[in-house]
């Protein structure tokens, strides 16, 4: 088929253009020989379906006006620069880029347009266009090119077809052309899952299927959702019949622990395959000992993994090594720096110090362990003979949460279920662990009658071990002052009464799977610490709650914990009450945890208030002083440098006035205590007037009627008289500010 020029009045310079039915009136005042070429270019472009290269023409025919170019393509040429349309399509989506009308237009236009990017000066209409009608009929074109991928279970073809398609249009698709298909694609995916021993969950088979790192906007798809479940209950019946033991075989390349949660068999899933063979078969029979001895399968599981990493680190070392009872303390070197070496997908580190520091003291317990296995006693441990020195120095521990981002959460948690709500509540108040709380049972509140109020009771899973070995009790309490917080427990108590009746648990966070509608049975679980941090973090980007700095906050469970440590080191608690309440097993571990929870952190709550304080030391103290140096000795104080052994309060004391000799703080002038200390000294007050009476009972049960004059009873009276001095001045201090 050819295209006819003809000139239909040469006064206005108009020619009719035909092409088989399609006919274009068009202007031209330029060369009958250009408009030629510039037809036939286009028709050779719109055939070859190199689409882009129309934004040339332009400048190559230099001309003014655009919309001749976009008429020709749509009257003259429509099918042309359908089909055009389509193979361009199909180019963006395997780019991973979004099929839309604007992609289109970018193509066929020149980058130099700028803000002269509109629809008429392009010369087309914004509704009913070749262009929109060629992106409605995209949807037939692609078919087959997707039911080619789901046959062959091409997960990154259909990746970049969600993407590119939305997953409102890929739905679409499915549902009118490819509905069998998808259904098998599915199926086959859910084997991958299965061969791999991993969960088959609506969760898992969303970010295998269709490559969405956020489940709940597949979910929201009904037809998706209803395919996907149907799927998951198939598979999970399978399971059933499938999975009915572990296998933990010496030699197997892949072992399967399982666990029970509540209902819901879970599993863990420790692959050996990338390992030397002799060497999965000394870690295999490391761990078997391990789980002879009752460990649970996610400890031995986090044992695999320090193990696996090594194992890495063995195979990128130039000498192969067949066994971990050979390697030597030079080899041991080498693995620590291909530890450093090694990135993850974003180009960083993959393993931190400390992870490198977990990974050696598995090592050393897995390397004593073959000695004696193997009768090897005089073989010297090469990973106890690497020391690593100022651990502590490279560890970030958790942030705490600031308090006007407290305040935002607190306002804005309602829009997270109900169950994340309570354990946010209950972490904030108790300071215990995300795993704690989703483990209380229903017992777990408890009034004692001599302090007047409720504890809640909880196993402490991480001092659990040494506890036993101390001979104390597994359960820790902590008091809860709040009765809100003693209401909310009880409700979620009362919620779940049911449930527990039916699984037979004391578990109170325990659920089913409510957005599943498949009508198979449900098998009860808790909730994972996971999903509460993904939930919360969800509300603050929603309600976008941000940090200092303007970022978004990102939340841990973690934070709770320190969050409460702040609190009370700011009202004066030590930091033994704090290890206390947070059941840390030594003071250290909460001094080296917390070590930047300091009087700075303290004092930043309010400023003002330290100012004035400072300005109440005595004159005669402050003469001693350099300008410069009272600077610096405000710096020392906010820093926590000067923080008294008792932790009464900061010792002002000029180094001019050479070592102290006193045994106590308390009633000395260089001592500078605040508000944030007065919950101590009115302890310290309370506890000491006890202490009288006790003494003078004793004094009396013993005949002695004239204590008063003992010096040990004018001791202890004159520092009841300190204590009392200390809460007055500082009850004084504060209502003089309020």
């Amino acid at each position: 088929m050819t295209t006819t020029i003809n000139l239909v009045s040469s006064e206005k310079s108009h020619y009719l253009i035909t092409y088989g039915e399609n006919n274009l009136l068009v202007e031209w005042t330029d060369d009958y020989e250009i408009l030629e070429n510039l037809i036939n270019e286009i028709r050779k472009i719109l055939t070859n379906k190199d689409l882009s290269d129309l934004s040339l023409l332009p400048t190559r025919f230099k001309l003014q006006n655009r919309k001749l170019m976009y008429s020709i393509c749509e009257n003259l040429y429509p099918l042309l620069f359908k089909q055009s349309i389509h193979s361009y399509g199909l180019k963006l989506l395997t780019d991973k880029v979004s099929i839309n009308k604007t992609q289109i237009l970018k193509c066929i236009t020149s980058t130099s347009l700028g803000t002269n990017f509109t629809y008429g000066y392009l010369g087309l209409s914004k509704e009913d266009t070749c262009i929109d009608n060629a992106l409605i009929e995209f949807d037939t074109y692609i078919s087959p090119y997707i039911a080619q991928a789901l046959i062959a279970v091409d997960t990154e073809f259909i990746k970049k077809s969600v993407y590119s398609l939305s997953l409102t249009k890929f739905s679409n698709i499915v549902k009118t052309h490819l509905h069998v298909e998808f259904s098998s694609y599915l199926n086959q995916c859910a084997k991958i899952l299965f061969d791999n021993n991993k969960s088959i969950s609506r969760t898992s088979l969303i970010i295998l299927s269709l490559k969405k790192n956020n489940p709940d906007t597949v979910s929201a798809v009904p037809l998706l959702k209803k395919l996907l479940d149907k799927t998951v209950d198939t598979w999970n019946k399978k399971e059933l019949k499938l999975r009915k033991k572990q296998d933990i075989r010496i030699g197997s390349p892949l072992w399967l622990l399982s666990y029970q949660d509540v209902e819901l068999l879970r599993y863990k899933t420790l692959d050996f395959s990338k390992m030397d063979k002799n060497i999965a078969i000394e870690i295999q029979q490391y761990l078997k000992h391990w789980h002879s001895l009752g460990e649970n399968a996610v400890s031995i599981q986090r044992r695999f993994a320090r193990l696996n990493a090594l194992t890495t680190s063995l195979s990128l070392q130039k000498t192969p090594i067949t066994s971990l009872i050979n390697i030597t303390y030079v080899e041991a070197l080498t693995i620590v720096d291909i530890l450093h070496q090694i990135k993850n997908k974003e180009g960083k580190r993959k393993y931190s110090v400390k992870t490198i520091q977990s990974i050696f003291s598995e090592a050393r317990l897995l390397f004593d362990w073959l000695k004696n296995e193997q009768n090897k006693e005089s073989f010297s441990n090469p990973f106890r003979r690497y020391k690593f020195h100022n651990i502590n120095s490279f560890v970030q521990n958790a942030k705490f949460i600031p308090e006007d981002v407290v305040a935002q959460l607190t306002l804005s948690i309602k829009d997270c279920p109900e169950h994340v709500q309570r354990i946010w509540l209950i972490m904030m108040n108790t300071g215990a662990r995300a795993g704690e709380i989703l483990n209380l049972e229903e017992d777990c509140l408890r009034f004692n009658d001599r302090e007047g109020c409720y504890f809640l009771s909880f196993i402490a899973n991480k001092t659990s071990i040494i506890k036993r070995k101390k001979g104390i009790d597994d359960y820790h309490e902590i008091p809860i002052l709040n009765d809100e917080i003693v209401d909310m427990i009880r409700k979620q108590i009362l919620k779940t009464q049911h449930l527990r009746s039916l699984s037979q648990t004391k578990y109170i966070f325990i659920h089913k799977n409510e957005s599943r509608n498949s009508g198979a049975k449900e098998p009860l679980r808790r909730y994972l610490s996971t999903n509460i941090a993904n939930h919360i973090n969800k509300c603050i980007k929603k309600n976008q709650i941000l940090d200092k700095d303007g970022s978004l906050w990102r939340y841990s469970n973690h934070q709770c914990r320190k969050t409460l440590a702040v609190k009370l080191l700011s009202k004066g608690s030590s930091i033994s009450e704090v290890g206390e309440v947070l059941n840390h097993s030594h003071d250290k571990t909460t001094l080296q945890y917390y070590h930047d929870v300091d009087a700075q952190k303290i004092a930043d709550l309010d400023y003002n208030l330290f100012e004035a304080l400072f300005q109440s030391v005595h004159e005669d103290v402050k003469k001693f002083f350099t300008t410069q140096e009272l600077d610096d000795l405000k710096n020392e104080i906010l820093s926590g440098s000067r923080e008294t052994p008792e932790g009464h309060g900061s010792c002002i004391k000029h180094v001019s006035f050479g070592p102290c000799k006193k045994k106590s703080c308390v009633g000395c002038s260089l001592l500078l205590t605040g508000p944030e200390k007065l919950p101590m000294w009115e302890t310290l007050y309370t506890e000491q007037i006890t202490y009288i009476k006790t003494l003078t009972t004793h004094f009396l049960s013993h005949g002695i009627e004239d204590y008063k004059e003992y010096r040990d009873y004018q001791h202890e009276v004159h520092l009841l008289t300190l204590y009392m001095d200390t809460v007055s001045k500082l009850q004084k201090f504060i209502e003089d500010r309020m």
